[in-house]
């Protein structure tokens, strides 16, 4: 069972949660996001590229070429943004995603009404994913919400207009999702890089969040520490002193607080002759 877990976690930080169709000019057909669940990580999304070209050990000639229309991962990162291809897609959000469903059916699906481009999908927490798999659950991942990005922003509406709070599952019998509803809102003026640029500022206020508490949970137990280590020595010099026949004291100090010239001249009388001069 535990390795079936570790099998199973490993799958779960290394699975694909950026889609990219594989017919884009602009970015490259898989990335992997990492979510600080592997050693050293950070949190910050970061892309495993596929590169096509053929690999060169040493001591070993390869005779094979690469093929002229293959686009290597520098190509693709070299070639200029068209920004008016940019300013004609549009994003919509999908608060919940319906339990199990993958990225290639999200994409399957929205397919039918418009031409999809980039796809976002957020994970369950590492936590949820250990319980459900140890309690015998379902061991696919599963999604809570994400975005979708269509080349058309005129799709984008349509399917935020007809989808939202509507069923899923189109065949009642034979569809796993026929009791679950789509929730979808279109965000108008929003692209796809607004949202990486949104998770990366989550990510990096969550790292910050908890760097502050780590830090302030070290100087509290540095406080503690000192305390403690004084109290130490404390006890050590009573012993000292009770060894050599020296009663321990402490020394107080007493504070008597002046007496200011005001409080002086309240206190002093009032002359006789003074009383009856203003009585009279």
């Amino acid at each position: 069972m535990r390795l079936g877990l570790r099998r199973n976690t490993r799958a779960y930080a290394l699975s694909t949660i950026v889609d990219i169709p594989a017919d884009s000019d602009e970015s490259i057909q898989s990335q992997t996001v990492d979510h600080g669940f592997n050693k050293g990580g950070d949190g910050h999304l970061e892309g495993q590229y596929n590169d096509p070209r053929p690999r060169k050990t040493p001591g070993h000639k390869s005779n094979e070429t690469i093929h002229p229309k293959t686009k290597s991962v520098y190509d693709i990162i070299d070639e200029p943004i068209d920004m008016e291809k940019i300013k004609k897609t549009g994003v919509i959000f999908i608060s919940r995603i319906p339990p199990f469903m993958s990225i290639k059916k999200i994409r399957s699906y929205f397919s039918k009404f418009g031409q999809v481009g980039k796809i976002y999908a957020e994970p369950e927490t590492l936590a949820n994913y250990k319980k459900r798999v140890k309690l015998g659950g379902n061991t696919k991942l599963k999604f809570e919400h994400g975005w979708v990005e269509f080349l058309d922003k005129k799709d984008a509406k349509l399917v935020a207009m007809h989808l939202n709070g509507q069923p899923v599952g189109e065949k009642k019998r034979h569809n796993v999702w026929r009791d679950d509803l789509w929730n979808i809102k279109y965000l108008p003026k929003y692209k796809f890089s607004d949202v990486m640029d949104y998770l990366h500022q989550e990510r990096r206020e969550r790292k910050d969040k908890l760097s502050y508490r780590l830090a302030e949970a070290r100087k509290e137990n540095y406080n503690y520490r000192e305390q403690l280590e004084a109290e130490k020595e404390h006890k050590r010099i009573e012993m000292n002193l009770k060894r050599k026949g020296i009663e321990s004291y402490t020394h107080k100090v007493s504070f008597t607080p002046k007496e200011s010239k005001h409080d002086k001249d309240s206190e002093e009388s009032v002359p006789v002759s003074l009383l009856s001069a203003i009585v009279s």
